[in-house]
C-alpha cells in the first residue's frame, strides 16, 4: 500500500491529499512500534525493580545525550549481573571470566597464516592492493 501511494505521489507530483496521507500512515507506523516496545518492555522487564531502575536511567541518558551511549547498556547489564548473581570468590582465587574458548581463537581453532593474509588483504586499503599488485 505503502509502494502504491508513493508511485502515485511521485506521478501527480506531490498532491496535498497524498501528503496529508504519508502523514496519517507515518502516525500509523509510530503508534504500532511505541504499543509493541511498551509490550515488549513489560514483558522483559516485568515486577524486577532493578531491571526498571537500570532501565529508567538508560532511557534518561538517552534522552540527555540525543544518542545511544554503549557503555550504559554495557554497564547495566554488569550491574545487574553482579547485583543478582555475584561472583563467588573463596579461597584466594581469582576473578576468572567465563568465556568459551572459540572467543579467542574461533569456532574452528586457530586460523593459519595463508587465511590470516587472505582476510589482512580483504581489509587492506584498496590503494595498498593496488600498490603492490602493480610493483
Amino acid at each position: 500500500m505503502v509502494l502504491a501511494l508513493a508511485a502515485l505521489y511521485l506521478r501527480f507530483g506531490g498532491l496535498s491529499l497524498m501528503r496529508g496521507a504519508f502523514y496519517g500512515i507515518g502516525a500509523a507506523v509510530i503508534a504500532i512500534i511505541g504499543r509493541s516496545v511498551w509490550k515488549l518492555g513489560k514483558m522483559t522487564l516485568a515486577k524486577d525493580r532493578l531491571l526498571w531502575a537500570l532501565f529508567a536511567v538508560s532511557a534518561l541518558v538517552t534522552a540527555w545525550t540525543e544518542s545511544e551511549v554503549a557503555w550504559i547498556s554495557l554497564g547495566s547489564g554488569v550491574l545487574a549481573m553482579l547485583l543478582k548473581a555475584p561472583p563467588k570468590l573463596g579461597g584466594g582465587a581469582a576473578l576468572a571470566l567465563p568465556l568459551p574458548s572459540w572467543w579467542l581463537s574461533g569456532l574452528g581453532g586457530v586460523a593459519s597464516d595463508s587465511t590470516l593474509w587472505t582476510i589482512a588483504w580483504y581489509f587492506a586499503p584498496r590503494q595498498a592492493r593496488s600498490c603492490s599488485a602493480a610493483g
